[in-house]
């Protein structure tokens, strides 16, 4: 058994708050078991350490450990992985508390809460985030300071002081390497795809409710820039992403697609945009449709979408061409028309009657598409965020039955009137909109911007975009949604326009500062570190080394002079007094020791010249008076030191 008398009981009860707090973030990601698991275990060493009883015994740790291990495994079917690792890691920094009973324990459970609350930063890279984590290191300093005092006083007010110190002295440091140390490509801290928990977005697969569920947030998708144009009118705000052939009667799927060159022309000026895509664990970049290129390392499928080589899982901005497409694959081989034409067998009856009626009557493909959409646009369709659930044929039921749907139910039952027609379509998914906030030079596209639209091929003219929910509800492309849905929709706060209030404008602001961080720092790369290193005349590895160690010890010599003045300035004003009259006795070569006290100076003064041993010797009795016996009132101090600045010894080889 042992006992909890070696840690006293305000630094146990730090330590205990130290590892909960940085475990907090951690509790809402992890799955409930495991954040209960850590709750109870918290809460027993808290009341072990209130009510003073024994800490576990060695065998009940052990097996306290393997249940850990076991929950792990039983949550998430392994113990390696991000995920997993994480979930491991905050269990064992709850079990280590079981076990602090000296100073050692103490300072484990300060590097653990600073490591723990780094992880922290593997889902959230915000500025919150980034403040948490400094006040973690804080609170960790202070801790290790009062493990490594000679006294078990405990956590005391001059501890969180001298942690602030350190902490705030670090900063400069943590700036300079930030800045100038040379950095690796890639983000800091991307692990592999982990799945994307956690993370909004468009999915690889999409199905009647998966975008209405999602339009339902407002989070930021990406933020993009024009630098050398004005952004397009609304209605041409489309941002275009993944792209879905593969269709089983009701989930659409991006497949797999054999490579082969894609002829398009172009129509119309280049537009450039700068992107800062905001994390979405999948591959796809977003651009203006239509994309004419990427400045990125990036593969280009077939089907003109842009994928990265790795999920984005950390903020990324890229550059990005797009234009007004003219012909787009105006030549479509046989086997991809077929891919493109394939319905399920005995799927969608009524549609597919529906699909054969309207062509009959049209004179060709494109006045069979017109048809269909003037067919949508006259008859009494809801576009809804609210469409309610579908049984049954869910492309029938929404056609002729429901009539109530969001912008995957028009473009999925309107691909497959196309595809029933003998008319190649597709899928295309991506955002449809985006604002400028007040005074900012850049437009935010959001999750409620989500949007999906149709690709018909036309003999001659190649893929062309069709946007059926536009057809049912114009206001969608010119408006945004909160114009486009019934009025007891639940539109989120940022895509209601100006009717927010106070919320609304208080958001803004807080977005203003996220762009300041995610421009400043998370996308500050290899690429904007070299740029800084041109600017200031940094252009060999030689000199960036020189530049880094050159800062650095610009630093320590501020931090020395600082220190300096701050003794001085805490120094007794009697004894600053006293020391000027050592130095001047020095200068005028009086052999002075420094072990020396006030009397013996006078002494050697004396040896030296009588007077001015008389001289000295008054100043060293008023000094020893004030200083050390009666210390004197405010007037007398004065005088004395005014006696001190005015004391003059001339130069012994000067006397006669």
């Amino acid at each position: 058994m042992s006992t909890i008398s070696a840690v006293d009981r305000r630094t146990l009860f730090w330590a205990i708050a130290l590892i909960a707090g940085v475990l907090v973030p951690h509790l809402f990601a992890l799955p409930p078991a495991i954040s209960t698991a850590i709750a109870a275990l918290l809460g027993w060493r808290l009341w072990i350490g209130v009510r003073g009883y024994h800490l576990p015994r060695r065998l009940t740790r052990v097996a306290l450990t393997a249940a850990a291990l076991a929950l792990v495994a039983a949550q998430f079917a392994t113990v390696v992985g991000p995920e997993a690792g994480v979930a491991l890691l905050t269990l064992m920094g709850a079990l280590k508390t079981l076990e602090m009973r000296g100073r050692r324990d103490l300072r484990i459970v300060a590097y653990l809460a600073v490591f723990l609350a780094l992880t922290a930063f593997l889902d959230d890279e915000s500025l919150p985030m980034g403040a948490y984590l400094l006040a973690a290191a804080w609170a960790a300093t202070a801790l290790l300071i009062a493990a490594g005092r000679a006294t078990g006083a405990g956590i005391v007010r001059a501890d969180l002081r001298t942690a602030g110190a350190l902490t705030g002295q670090a900063v400069p440091v943590m700036l300079i390497l930030f800045a100038l140390f040379p950095r690796l490509p890639g983000p800091l801290w991307a692990l592999p795809d982990d799945g994307g928990t956690g993370v909004t977005g468009i999915s690889d697969t999409i199905r009647p409710g998966d975008l209405s569920r999602l339009s339902r947030s407002d989070e930021v998708a990406f933020r993009v820039r024009f630098p050398d144009s004005p952004p397009p009118p609304p209605g041409q705000r489309y941002w275009r992403g993944p792209v879905f052939a593969a269709y089983d009667g009701v989930t659409w799927r991006r497949g797999e697609r054999p490579p082969r060159t894609v002829s398009v022309s172009r129509d119309g000026p280049v537009r450039t945009q700068v992107v800062t895509l905001e994390p979405h664990r999948q591959r796809w970049l977003y651009a203006l449709d239509l994309p004419g290129g990427v400045s990125a390392d990036v593969q280009r499928t077939p089907a003109l979408e842009y994928l990265a080589d790795e999920p984005v899982a950390s903020l990324r901005r890229y550059r990005a061409r797009s234009f007004a497409p003219g012909r787009v694959e105006p030549d479509l081989p046989a086997r991809v028309r077929r891919r493109y034409t394939r319905l399920p067998p005995d799927a969608h009856p009524r549609a597919r009657a529906l699909a054969r009626r309207l062509r009959d009557g049209a004179s060709g493909t494109a006045a069979f598409v017109d048809a269909a959409l003037a067919w949508l646009r006259e008859r009494p369709f809801v576009y809804t965020l609210s469409p309610g659930r579908l049984d049954g044929d869910r492309i029938d039921r929404f056609l002729f039955d429901t009539r109530r749907g969001f912008c995957e139910h028009f473009a999925s039952a309107f691909a497959v009137l196309m595809r029933a027609g003998g008319v190649p379509a597709r899928l295309v998914a991506g955002y449809l909109g985006g604002g400028r906030p007040d005074g900012a030079d850049y437009l935010v596209v959001r999750q409620s911007d989500a949007h999906a639209w149709v690709e018909v091929w036309l003999p001659g003219d190649g893929w062309q975009r069709i946007d059926p929910t536009v057809a049912v509800a114009p206001a969608r492309a010119s408006d945004g949604l909160a114009a486009s849905v019934p009025a007891d929709d639940p539109v989120p706060l940022m895509a209601r326009g100006g009717d927010g209030g106070v919320l609304r404008a208080m958001r803004l602001a807080w977005e203003q500062v996220d762009v300041m961080w995610n421009r400043w720092v998370l996308t500050y790369g290899p690429r904007a570190q070299q740029g800084l290193w041109q600017r200031l005349g940094l252009t060999r590895p030689l000199t960036v080394g020189l530049g880094v160690l050159g800062a650095l010890g610009a630093v320590a010599a501020v931090y020395a002079l600082w220190g300096l003045h701050r003794r001085r300035a805490a120094e007794d004003p009697l004894s600053r007094a006293w020391r000027r009259i050592r130095a001047r006795l020095l200068r005028a070569g009086i052999p002075l020791e420094a072990g020396d006290g006030p009397h013996t100076v006078a002494r050697r003064a004396d040896d030296a010249d009588e007077a001015l041993g008389a001289v000295v010797a008054a100043l060293a009795r008023d000094y020893v008076r004030l200083r050390y016996r009666e210390r004197g009132d405010t007037a007398e101090r004065a005088a004395f030191i005014r006696r001190a600045r005015r004391f003059r010894a001339r130069p012994l080889r000067g006397r006669r």
